[in-house]
C-alpha cells in the first residue's frame, strides 16, 4: 500500500488453495474503497504469471467460460454493486496454489484541510426485499459474513506526505510507526501513522 499525496495505491493478493481431490471454482467477495479502480490484475500459478485484460461483462464472461471449458486455469473479476466485487478462479487443480493480484487506485478523501485514508475490509450487510434467495447473483451481490471472522489489518508500506508537517492519525487505536519510510519530497521520516482497522 502506497499513499502519494492524495492518492492511494494499493495491492491486493488474494491465494486460492485447492485442498479437494477434483478442481474447483473458487469465488469471492470483495469490497473496494470509493471511487477505486481496478487498473492492473494478474494471476499467478505455476511459476507462470498471465496478465489480465479489460473487456466488456459479457465478452468477459464468454472469455472466461470458453477458457474453463478448455480445461484451462482462469480468473475473472466483475462489479456486482459500485462498492463490491466477485472475483471467480477456475479450474484450481487438486493441491494448487493460484494467487491473483490486483493493483487498486483511489483518491483520498478531503474535506476541512485533512485527508482520510480508508480500506473496507467486509462488505456491509444490504437489505434485500422479498425473498433475497430467489434474485439472481444474490449471493454474491450481497454475501453473509459469520460474526467469528477475523478481521484483518493493514499498514502502509510507504507514505509520502505533501510537506514533512502533514499528521497522521486514526482515532481510537494504537499509535505505530514505520520504520524507514521517509518523505520523497524532504528526505525526513515520515509522521507517525496509526494502525488502520475495521470501526
Amino acid at each position: 500500500m502506497d499513499i502519494t499525496g492524495l492518492t492511494s495505491q494499493v495491492e491486493l493478493t488474494q491465494d486460492f488453495v485447492n485442498a479437494f481431490d477434483v478442481p474447483l471454482e473458487a469465488t469471492y467477495v470483495f469490497p473496494l474503497p470509493d471511487r477505486a479502480a481496478v487498473t492492473r490484475m494478474r494471476m499467478s500459478v505455476d511459476g507462470r504469471v498471465v496478465e489480465a485484460k479489460l473487456l466488456e461483462r459479457e465478452a468477459a464472461r464468454r472469455a472466461y467460460d470458453d477458457t474453463i471449458a478448455s480445461d484451462r486455469r482462469a480468473a475473472i473479476v466483475e462489479e456486482e454493486r459500485p462498492d463490491v466485487f466477485t472475483m471467480r478462479v477456475g479450474n484450481i487443480l487438486p493441491a494448487e496454489r493460484v494467487s491473483v493480484a490486483l493493483t487498486l487506485v483511489s483518491p483520498l478523501a478531503y474535506e476541512d484541510g485533512e485527508a482520510t485514508f480508508r480500506f473496507p475490509l467486509l462488505v456491509a450487510p444490504r437489505y434485500v426485499p422479498g425473498a433475497p434467495w430467489r434474485i439472481a447473483r444474490s449471493a454474491t451481490a450481497t454475501p453473509t459474513t459469520p460474526t467469528s471472522s477475523p478481521t484483518p489489518r493493514a499498514l502502509p508500506r510507504r507514505c509520502c506526505c505533501p510537506a514533512s508537517r502533514t499528521p497522521f492519525s486514526r482515532p481510537s487505536t494504537s499509535a505505530l510507526t514505520l520504520p524507514g519510510s521517509r518523505c520523497r519530497r524532504c528526505g525526513r521520516a515520515c509522521p507517525r501513522y496509526r494502525q488502520t482497522t475495521a470501526g
